[in-house]
Protein backbone atom coordinates (compact mmCIF):
# COMPACT_ATOMS: atom_id res chain seq x y z
CA UNK A 1 0.00 0.00 0.00
CA UNK A 2 2.97 2.41 1.16
CA UNK A 3 4.42 1.44 -2.42
CA UNK A 4 1.34 2.66 -4.03
CA UNK A 5 0.87 5.84 -2.55
CA UNK A 6 4.27 6.69 -3.13
CA UNK A 7 4.55 6.06 -6.83
CA UNK A 8 1.13 8.17 -6.86
CA UNK A 9 2.59 11.17 -5.46
CA UNK A 10 5.68 10.31 -7.47
CA UNK A 11 3.77 11.11 -10.23
CA UNK A 12 2.18 14.18 -9.00
CA UNK A 13 6.14 15.47 -8.44
CA UNK A 14 5.16 15.89 -4.84
CA UNK A 15 8.00 13.74 -3.91
CA UNK A 16 11.51 13.92 -5.19
CA UNK A 17 12.09 11.70 -7.77
CA UNK A 18 16.06 10.53 -7.02
CA UNK A 19 15.96 9.33 -3.73
CA UNK A 20 17.92 6.47 -4.70
CA UNK A 21 21.16 7.48 -4.84
CA UNK A 22 22.21 4.63 -7.14
CA UNK A 23 20.05 6.31 -9.41
CA UNK A 24 20.77 9.20 -11.80
CA UNK A 25 19.40 11.58 -14.44
CA UNK A 26 17.88 8.57 -15.82
CA UNK A 27 15.59 6.38 -13.68
CA UNK A 28 13.91 3.02 -14.63
CA UNK A 29 10.31 4.70 -14.74
CA UNK A 30 10.18 8.46 -14.41
CA UNK A 31 12.95 11.10 -15.90
CA UNK A 32 12.82 14.67 -14.92
CA UNK A 33 14.72 17.27 -16.63
CA UNK A 34 14.90 21.03 -17.09
CA UNK A 35 13.36 21.56 -20.25
CA UNK A 36 12.08 24.30 -22.83
CA UNK A 37 10.15 23.85 -25.51
CA UNK A 38 10.23 26.36 -28.42
CA UNK A 39 8.53 27.56 -31.84
CA UNK A 40 9.67 30.49 -34.07
CA UNK A 41 7.54 32.33 -37.07
CA UNK A 42 8.65 34.57 -39.64
CA UNK A 43 7.15 38.46 -39.21
CA UNK A 44 5.36 39.74 -42.64
CA UNK A 45 3.40 42.81 -42.41
CA UNK A 46 0.55 41.31 -44.59
CA UNK A 47 0.16 38.94 -41.75
CA UNK A 48 -2.17 39.64 -38.65
CA UNK A 49 -1.53 36.35 -36.28
CA UNK A 50 0.20 33.13 -35.92
CA UNK A 51 -0.52 30.37 -33.97
CA UNK A 52 2.64 28.46 -32.45
CA UNK A 53 3.74 25.02 -31.73
CA UNK A 54 1.53 23.53 -34.06
CA UNK A 55 3.89 21.82 -35.99
CA UNK A 56 6.20 19.57 -35.38
CA UNK A 57 9.96 19.44 -36.54
CA UNK A 58 10.01 18.29 -39.92
CA UNK A 59 6.55 19.94 -40.97
CA UNK A 60 5.74 23.01 -42.98
CA UNK A 61 5.22 26.18 -41.37
CA UNK A 62 2.72 28.78 -42.46
CA UNK A 63 5.19 29.65 -45.32
CA UNK A 64 5.37 26.05 -46.77
CA UNK A 65 8.84 25.47 -45.19
CA UNK A 66 9.63 22.44 -43.44
CA UNK A 67 11.03 23.70 -40.18
CA UNK A 68 14.21 22.64 -38.78
CA UNK A 69 15.23 22.23 -35.15
CA UNK A 70 16.23 25.98 -35.43
CA UNK A 71 12.51 26.34 -35.66
CA UNK A 72 11.34 24.05 -33.37
CA UNK A 73 11.83 20.66 -30.56
CA UNK A 74 8.04 20.05 -30.74
CA UNK A 75 7.92 16.06 -31.83
CA UNK A 76 3.79 16.37 -31.83
CA UNK A 77 2.10 19.14 -33.77
CA UNK A 78 0.08 21.04 -30.86
CA UNK A 79 0.22 18.21 -27.89
CA UNK A 80 2.32 16.47 -25.82
CA UNK A 81 3.70 13.35 -26.76
CA UNK A 82 2.28 10.22 -24.73
CA UNK A 83 3.80 9.71 -21.75
CA UNK A 84 5.32 13.18 -21.17
CA UNK A 85 3.99 15.69 -18.55
CA UNK A 86 5.30 19.54 -19.15
CA UNK A 87 5.07 21.89 -15.73
CA UNK A 88 5.69 25.32 -17.13
CA UNK A 89 7.32 27.75 -15.27
CA UNK A 90 7.63 30.95 -17.50
CA UNK A 91 8.38 31.98 -21.28
CA UNK A 92 10.72 33.56 -22.97
CA UNK A 93 10.77 35.66 -26.17
CA UNK A 94 14.01 36.26 -28.86
CA UNK A 95 14.25 38.40 -31.42
CA UNK A 96 16.15 38.52 -34.36
CA UNK A 97 16.67 39.78 -38.00
CA UNK A 98 16.89 37.21 -40.88
CA UNK A 99 20.15 37.02 -43.38
CA UNK A 100 18.15 39.18 -45.69
CA UNK A 101 16.92 41.73 -43.31
CA UNK A 102 18.27 44.51 -42.34
CA UNK A 103 16.89 47.02 -39.95
CA UNK A 104 17.31 50.79 -41.16
CA UNK A 105 17.68 53.56 -37.97
CA UNK A 106 14.95 54.91 -39.59
CA UNK A 107 13.11 51.51 -39.27
CA UNK A 108 12.91 51.35 -35.69
CA UNK A 109 9.75 52.63 -34.86
CA UNK A 110 7.78 50.26 -36.62
CA UNK A 111 9.61 47.67 -34.67
CA UNK A 112 8.45 49.37 -31.48
CA UNK A 113 5.39 49.76 -32.88
CA UNK A 114 5.22 46.10 -33.49
CA UNK A 115 6.18 44.59 -30.22
CA UNK A 116 4.23 47.23 -28.20
CA UNK A 117 1.08 46.19 -30.57
CA UNK A 118 1.84 42.49 -30.69
CA UNK A 119 -0.14 40.26 -27.95
CA UNK A 120 0.63 36.25 -27.02
CA UNK A 121 -1.62 34.00 -25.80
CA UNK A 122 -1.46 30.29 -24.17
CA UNK A 123 -4.39 28.98 -24.32
CA UNK A 124 -5.40 25.01 -23.83
CA UNK A 125 -8.23 23.31 -26.14
CA UNK A 126 -11.47 24.17 -25.17
CA UNK A 127 -10.20 26.65 -22.40
CA UNK A 128 -10.16 30.50 -21.65
CA UNK A 129 -6.29 31.71 -22.32
CA UNK A 130 -3.83 31.19 -19.19
CA UNK A 131 -1.90 33.51 -20.19
CA UNK A 132 -1.77 36.57 -22.07
CA UNK A 133 0.79 39.45 -22.22
CA UNK A 134 1.96 42.26 -25.17
CA UNK A 135 5.14 41.12 -26.62
CA UNK A 136 6.72 44.62 -25.03
CA UNK A 137 6.41 43.86 -21.47
CA UNK A 138 7.52 39.89 -22.25
CA UNK A 139 10.69 41.55 -22.84
CA UNK A 140 11.06 44.08 -20.29
CA UNK A 141 10.70 47.08 -22.61
CA UNK A 142 8.58 49.31 -20.52
CA UNK A 143 10.38 51.89 -22.34
CA UNK A 144 10.26 52.31 -26.45
CA UNK A 145 10.67 55.61 -27.49
CA UNK A 146 12.32 56.60 -31.57
CA UNK A 147 13.85 59.51 -32.31
CA UNK A 148 15.02 61.37 -35.49
CA UNK A 149 18.31 60.72 -35.78
CA UNK A 150 21.03 63.92 -36.35
CA UNK A 151 23.53 61.30 -37.25
CA UNK A 152 23.56 57.98 -39.39
CA UNK A 153 23.53 55.46 -36.71
CA UNK A 154 22.96 57.45 -33.79
CA UNK A 155 19.22 56.73 -33.15
CA UNK A 156 18.09 55.51 -29.96
CA UNK A 157 18.06 51.54 -29.51
CA UNK A 158 15.85 49.22 -27.95
CA UNK A 159 15.58 50.33 -24.71
CA UNK A 160 15.69 47.36 -21.53
CA UNK A 161 15.77 49.00 -18.65
CA UNK A 162 15.32 45.25 -16.90
CA UNK A 163 16.13 42.55 -19.23
CA UNK A 164 13.77 39.62 -18.84
CA UNK A 165 15.94 36.24 -19.85
CA UNK A 166 12.60 34.44 -18.79
CA UNK A 167 9.40 35.71 -17.67
CA UNK A 168 8.11 33.68 -14.59
CA UNK A 169 4.76 32.98 -13.75
CA UNK A 170 2.90 32.83 -10.54
CA UNK A 171 0.51 29.80 -11.31
CA UNK A 172 2.66 27.26 -13.24
CA UNK A 173 0.68 25.53 -15.84
CA UNK A 174 0.91 21.92 -16.01
CA UNK A 175 0.16 19.73 -19.55
CA UNK A 176 -1.02 16.27 -18.93
CA UNK A 177 -0.01 13.99 -21.68
CA UNK A 178 -1.50 14.14 -25.20
CA UNK A 179 -3.01 17.71 -23.92
CA UNK A 180 -3.85 19.78 -27.27
CA UNK A 181 -2.58 23.48 -26.79
CA UNK A 182 -0.73 26.65 -28.50
CA UNK A 183 0.73 29.81 -28.28
CA UNK A 184 -1.14 32.49 -30.69
CA UNK A 185 0.58 35.42 -31.73
CA UNK A 186 -1.70 38.02 -33.08
CA UNK A 187 -0.46 41.85 -34.56
CA UNK A 188 -3.41 44.41 -33.72
CA UNK A 189 -2.49 46.78 -36.75
CA UNK A 190 -0.97 44.62 -39.13
CA UNK A 191 -0.22 46.34 -42.53
CA UNK A 192 0.69 49.36 -40.50
CA UNK A 193 4.31 48.39 -39.24
CA UNK A 194 5.63 48.07 -43.29
CA UNK A 195 8.18 45.75 -44.85
CA UNK A 196 10.56 47.50 -42.43
CA UNK A 197 9.87 44.35 -40.08
CA UNK A 198 9.50 41.31 -42.95
CA UNK A 199 11.95 38.33 -42.33
CA UNK A 200 12.71 39.46 -38.20
CA UNK A 201 12.27 35.85 -36.52
CA UNK A 202 10.38 35.55 -33.34
CA UNK A 203 10.98 33.02 -30.69
CA UNK A 204 8.44 32.07 -27.87
CA UNK A 205 9.80 29.09 -25.25
CA UNK A 206 8.21 27.35 -23.02
CA UNK A 207 10.69 27.09 -19.48
CA UNK A 208 9.90 24.39 -17.15
CA UNK A 209 10.32 20.84 -15.87
CA UNK A 210 9.95 17.77 -18.32
CA UNK A 211 8.40 14.10 -16.83
CA UNK A 212 8.99 11.86 -19.10
CA UNK A 213 8.07 8.06 -18.23
CA UNK A 214 10.04 4.91 -19.59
Amino acid sequence: MATKKKTMLLRRGLVPQNNNLAQGTYGKALNRFDHIYYDRFTVLNSVPEHNMFTTALGGNDEYGVPKTLADTNMQVGGSLPKGQRFTVHGFKIDLVTGLSTALAATSIKYLYYLLADTTVQFKISGQDPVFTMDMQDMLGACTLLAFTQAATGDNIPLILPKYRGIVPINIPIVLSEQTNFGINVKHAHNGNYTSAVDGIFIKVGMVGVLERFV
